[in-house]
């Protein structure tokens, strides 16, 4: 279903009461868009970026819709919760290290740490050559425009209008007698719940 299929499909959940404009529409699905995205690491979210090092600074940027490292298991074999990133022709792992403890590696080769504010992949020693870097990373999936879908499975974008729905009467301030807000937020749970267990099953089945 593309938004605007999912904002009339909200309509029919409210009965074609709602007052908001369709700005205000599409902001509201937009913000049930991004609860779900932070609900868990899902396996949508994933995917993959390339770059390579610089000798004249110890960083490259990081891509524009980044949230966090996609944990990988070598990483965690090794470094209990931590990541490792993969540079050079021969994937060596690089040690994704808390930006906090930054301080006690300087200077030392394969470690790295994520500066958030600035946007980056430091690297705590100068990269001496151009190699390439390769990692995994949960994205920010774009807004949502009237004519885009989803990124998750089309059989769950029904989420989204219920959840637009249970929301609804909050901000409409609709009597209680009146309102379907529970019967709403319960098939958006309902929904919710069956897409964490895809979710889960994959992980389980690709760990």
């Amino acid at each position: 279903m593309i938004a605007s299929e999912i904002i009339a499909r909200f309509n029919l959940q409210v009965d074609d009461s709602s007052e908001l404009s369709s700005t205000e529409e599409l902001a509201l699905l937009n913000q049930c868009y991004r609860e779900i995205q932070n609900d868990r690491s899902w396996e949508w979210l994933k995917t993959e970026e390339t770059a390579t090092t610089s000798i004249s600074v110890p960083y490259i940027a990081l891509p524009s819709d980044f949230r966090t490292l996609s944990p990988n298991m070598e990483g965690a074999y090794q470094y209990g919760n931590e990541s490792v990133v993969y540079v050079g022709v021969d994937y060596e792992p690089f040690r994704v290290i808390n930006f906090s403890n930054r301080r006690d590696y300087r200077d030392r080769n394969g470690i790295c740490y994520i500066d958030i504010p600035n946007s980056r992949l430091v690297f705590t020693k100068q990269p001496s050559s151009a190699r390439s870097v390769e990692y995994d990373y949960l994205m920010k999936a774009p807004d949502l425009t009237t004519s885009a879908e989803p990124v998750f499975d089309d059989a769950y974008h029904e989420v989204l209008a219920y959840g637009m729905a249970a929301k609804f009467d909050a901000i409409q301030l609709t009597n209680k007698n009146e309102s379907y807000s529970r019967e709403n937020e319960a098939m958006y749970l309902s929904i919710l719940e069956q897409m964490q267990m895809v979710d889960s099953q994959i992980k389980i089945i690709i760990a």
